[in-house]
Formats: structure tokens, C-alpha cells, sequence
């Protein structure tokens, strides 16, 4: 197992001695346990062969024991244990929203609870809202919960299954003879949340094939044919592999990497020029029309090249047909990130640290901007403690050592009624401020577009943080008036995130497109929570390209000089 593994094993231990109602401590210490070996930047192996994994904090002789043997074996008598301890449906009922272990216990030892369809039964009859600590208002989240989990569970964050599908793809490329290896489908168009994963391969079929069906990975396999087979991988995930020829490939992989919109406009524009176009080749007039690649099949359609993400039907056939696609921003575009977190508030990294991390991947700068001082859950920081942040701050870009520009900010919650959190005084110290929403998602649609123009018109915003709260496969978004908010932000010369970080890509690209339309600029932020979280930034890039930016329409791709006139701009109070 790599450290991923292991970690993964620890937090489910920690879940369930929580469950257990263990000695807290000791739950915190898994958990810590599980943090330090992925914030780690050396393989397990390497800790283990060079006796260093007692070196990593939160790390004794009893975790160290228990990870080696993880490591080892994929699993530990005390987590055989505790598997034999608690009923399975318990772990699952704590991937509902709004359900702790503590609520979970409330359920299990009250109403003898133990899966989620006992749990909906249970809400259906109105059982749940009599328990103590739930009520009716809890018992009707609980159904929201169930309906979405339903609606969500066979569906991954793009973030968790690309590696999946890529480790897929350098496995099958591995094999003598291949030609090309593809990962096709809604993940080479970039989408938030893939139900399962496609690749397709040219090359020998019989090889290929089993090379596929006789991975460490596979759990199940489902189908097995001539030229495709299916298997479910051991993280619950199917997996679907085509093999074609090179003479069809490019037509394959337009057909299979879709939208399915997509390739209905593409055969109908090919239907109108006289020919016929097919997963299997485009022919005029019976003849058959040869192509090497992607490229050669849309210029034969009199169309210049449309990358994958653009491929939605969204009017991308249209800005081909007439050479007006955009020239897409790119990861070597970015030269910086806003919207970083540190020790101060929730942050698994010191100020320093993130800087140092942010200079080696080649930037010129880094905004700072810890939780303000409502986000109590999150550690927020009072007027005392982010005037202290300034200074020491202020140090570090006064410092020889100095490697990149910090920029003074802060993550400010909106107030129920669209205030910040922070008054005038301490604003105008920043250099920029991100406001966001943390609490009071239940606003009518009215009022919560109301809250965030009020907190938009405060002069001295920034930009808006996670703009519509959605927790993808988690929690949807609140009600809200897109359209008004963008055109507020608009008005107001004000900025919008681009929340990078995996589970939320919120402003969702569907509405970059009005965005830009009004002039609003996106400023790609990796909403970071460790060093390694500041690499979120490339998913935003996708969700950037996803949405048409180019590289003028995003803050962060601007350099150092230009950022401080910007934000100095926008951040001058009345």
C-alpha cells in the first residue's frame, strides 16, 4: 500500500472509534497520524526502509507499528477489530451530510438504526424529529441527504478518478505493439464529477485486453470480448476499454470523447457537405476520407480544431466553423494564487511554508487569506491575530530570504445580512479581501442574491469566494441569481473565484461565458489548505478552459506589477 492507502486505513479506523465513542484524543491522533504521512514528501517505502516514519509529528511507536503493517499486509488486527464491532452501515450513514458519530450513535442506539434505508423509514414516518438534538427541521435535511446521496453515489470528483484513469491508461501503454492509449469520455472533457471511466487503445486486441482484465485493480471483471471488456475496479469505480484500429482511431475518439450534443452537430454539418460521419470513419460519396488525427477530421469538416473541454454543443461548432474559438489560458500561464490558508486559521502549513512551496512551482506572488474571525469552527482570526498576520507578513517581504511577493488578505464571511465581518478599519489595511458565504444557506433565492450584492457594493471587496456554496456530491448549491451577481460584480469592478479545490470548482464554467461577456474577471484561486492543496490551481485551469477564458481574463495570469495596480484599484474604499 502507498501512503495514500495507509492514510485512507487510519481515518477509517478514527471513524470508527468514533463510533465507538473512543477517547477523543485518540481519535485525533489517527487522523493527525493520517495527515502527516500524505503532507509527507517521501514514498512510505522510503520511511520504512530508513526508519523515519517516528520522525513525522503525531507519529509514536504504536502508530508507527500499526502503519508497517498496513503497509505490509493492506490491513491490522485492530482494524479487523473494529470491523467486527460495528454494524457496516454505520460508516455509511456518516457520508450524509449533516451526520457526525455522535448523531450517528443518537440514531443507532435510539431507534436501532443501521443503514440508510432503515434511516429514510425511519424520516418517512417521522420518528427521527421525536429523537433529542434532531427535530423536524433535521429529520427534513436528513431526506434532502438521502435523495442526494442517491443521486450522487455512483458519480466521483473529477480529482479522485483522473489518476485512476490515467495509472489505467500508463498500464495499457506499457503493452509491446500499442499505438495509442487514450482516456476518452466525460474525462477528457474535463467534467466535475464522472460516473465511470473510458479508455480507448489501438493496437494488439488480445494483449491489450488482458493486460486490462488482469490488473492488481480490478475487482470484477464484467466483460470480456474481442476488441472491448469492462471490469470494476477495487475502488467501486467500472471501467470500460474499446480497442480500434489506427485507420479509425481518430474517428473513435471523437465519437467516444463526445458530448453526445457534440457529435449529433458534427454528423448533421457533415450531413450538410455531402458526407457521413461515424465513430468509424467519414466518407463522401462512397469514397472513404482519410484522416491521421483529430485535427485532419475537423479540417475535412471545414472546421479548425475544437480541444476536448470545449466539446458541449455550447456553440463551439459555430467559433470553428468561422476560426473564432479562443486561444485557451494554460497552467504555464498562471503566475500566482489568492485564496491560501495557513496555520493561523485551518491551514496544515505555516505562512512560510506555503511561500516557500508557491516560489518553487515558479510564482511571482501569493495571496494570503486566512478565515475571519466568524469561521470559529475554522480557527478565524480576530482584528488582534490578522493585524499580527500583516506584520509578520510585512517581515517576510522586507526579508533578504525573500523568494516571492506575499499579498496581505483575508477569506471575510458575509453576515446574514450581506455586512462583512470585519469593519473599515481593518479592511483597508489588506491588500485584497474575499468574500464569502459560510452560513445561512437556507436564504430564499431572493435574499441570498440580495446578501451577495450588499457584501459585492462593500468597497472595499475583492472578489467572491465560492460563489453558489456548492459541495460537489456533498451539498448542491443555494438558491442564488447567477446572472444579477455576475452583473453586480460587473458594476462594481469587482473580481470572481475560480475555487480550484476539487470538491467545489465554483464559479461552475457555465457561467463564465456571461461572465466574460460583461468584462468580470476570474481569478483562478486553489482555495489551498496545505502546500500540496496549492496544486488545485491545474483543475481550475481545466474548469477555465472549460468556460472559454483565455489567459487576459484571468487575474493571476498577470504579473506582479499589474496585480498591485489591480488590486490597489478595486481595494480603494470610498
Amino acid at each position: 500500500m502507498d501512503k495514500h492507502q495507509v492514510a485512507d486505513k487510519l481515518r477509517e479506523m478514527a471513524q470508527m472509534l468514533e463510533l465507538k465513542d473512543e477517547n477523543p484524543y485518540k481519535v485525533i491522533a489517527y487522523r493527525k497520524a493520517a495527515d502527516s504521512l500524505e503532507l509527507s514528501e517521501e514514498s512510505l517505502s522510503c520511511l520504512i526502509e530508513e526508519n523515519k516514519l517516528a520522525d513525522l509529528p503525531g507519529i509514536g511507536e504504536a502508530l508507527k507499528e500499526k502503519i508497517e503493517i498496513l503497509y505490509r499486509t493492506g490491513t491490522h488486527p485492530a482494524l479487523e477489530k473494529l470491523k467486527k464491532e460495528i454494524v457496516p452501515g454505520l460508516i455509511e450513514l456518516m457520508e450524509l451530510q449533516g451526520l457526525g458519530a455522535k448523531k450517528v450513535r443518537l440514531l443507532h442506539e435510539g431507534l436501532g438504526i443501521n443503514s440508510k434505508e432503515e434511516l429514510k423509514a425511519a424520516c418517512e414516518k417521522g420518528q427521527v424529529s421525536k429523537l433529542a438534538h434532531f427535530g423536524e427541521k433535521m429529520e427534513h435535511n436528513l431526506l434532502e441527504a438521502l435523495s442526494h446521496h442517491a443521486k450522487w453515489k455512483e458519480r466521483r470528483l473529477y480529482g479522485e478518478i483522473q489518476p485512476v484513469a490515467r495509472a489505467i491508461q500508463e498500464r495499457l501503454m506499457s503493452v509491446p505493439g500499442v499505438s495509442h492509449v487514450d482516456i476518452v469520455g466525460s474525462i477528457r472533457r474535463f467534467a466535475e464529477t464522472p460516473a465511470d471511466i473510458d479508455i480507448l487503445a489501438s493496437g494488439p486486441s488480445r494483449e491489450l485486453i488482458e493486460a486490462f482484465t488482469s490488473m492488481e485493480s480490478v475487482e470484477t471483471t464484467l466483460a470480456k470480448g474481442k476488441f472491448k471488456a469492462s471490469i470494476k475496479h477495487r475502488l467501486g469505480i467500472q471501467v470500460d476499454l474499446r480497442v480500434t484500429g489506427d485507420d479509425t482511431y481518430p474517428f473513435n475518439l471523437i465519437y467516444f470523447t463526445g458530448s453526445k450534443e457534440h457529435n449529433i452537430q458534427l454528423r448533421n454539418r457533415a450531413k450538410k457537405m455531402g458526407m457521413k460521419l461515424s465513430e468509424w470513419g467519414l466518407t463522401q460519396d462512397d469514397d472513404e476520407l482519410i484522416a491521421e488525427n483529430e485535427e485532419e477530421v475537423y479540417k475535412l469538416l471545414g472546421l479548425s480544431y475544437i480541444t476536448p473541454e470545449l466539446r458541449e454543443g455550447l456553440g463551439e461548432i459555430e467559433s470553428a466553423e468561422s476560426n473564432h474559438l479562443p486561444q485557451l489560458i494554460r497552467e504555464t500561464d498562471i503566475r500566482g494564487v489568492f485564496h491560501v490558508h495557513t496555520t493561523a486559521s485551518d491551514g496544515k502549513n505555516t505562512l512560510e511554508q506555503m511561500a516557500e512551496f508557491a516560489a518553487q512551482l515558479g510564482w511571482e506572488y501569493l495571496g494570503i487569506s486566512d478565515h475571519s474571525k466568524s469561521s470559529v469552527q475554522a480557527g478565524g482570526l480576530s482584528e488582534e491575530r490578522l493585524f499580527e498576520q500583516m506584520e509578520a507578513i510585512d517581515r517576510y517581504n522586507e526579508s533578504k530570504n525573500k523568494k516571492i511577493h506575499l499579498f496581505k488578505g483575508v477569506e471575510c464571511d458575509i453576515m446574514k445580512d450581506g455586512s462583512l465581518d470585519y469593519e473599515r478599519a481593518v479592511l483597508e489595511k489588506l491588500d485584497f479581501t474575499i468574500v464569502s458565504i459560510h452560513r445561512f444557506f437556507t436564504l430564499s433565492k431572493e435574499e441570498q442574491t440580495k446578501r451577495l450584492i450588499k457584501a459585492i457594493e462593500n468597497p472595499y471587496t475583492t472578489m467572491v469566494g465560492h460563489l453558489t456554496g456548492r459541495l460537489l456530491l456533498r451539498r448542491d448549491a443555494y438558491p442564488l441569481n447567477v446572472k444579477k451577481v455576475i452583473d453586480a460584480a460587473a458594476d462594481n469592478g469587482k473580481i470572481i473565484e475560480l475555487n480550484a479545490s476539487p470538491d467545489r470548482l465554483d464559479m461552475d464554467w457555465r457561467h463564465w461565458h456571461y461572465a466574460k461577456e460583461k468584462g468580470v474577471l476570474a481569478s483562478i484561486n486553489p482555495d489551498a489548505h496545505s502546500k500540496e492543496g496549492l496544486l488545485h490551481y491545474a483543475q481550475g485551469v481545466s474548469m477555465a478552459r472549460k468556460g472559454w477564458l483565455q489567459a487576459e481574463d484571468v487575474l493571476n495570469t498577470h504579473p506582479l506589477a499589474k496585480v498591485k495596480k489591480l488590486l490597489k484599484s478595486i481595494q480603494s474604499g470610498p
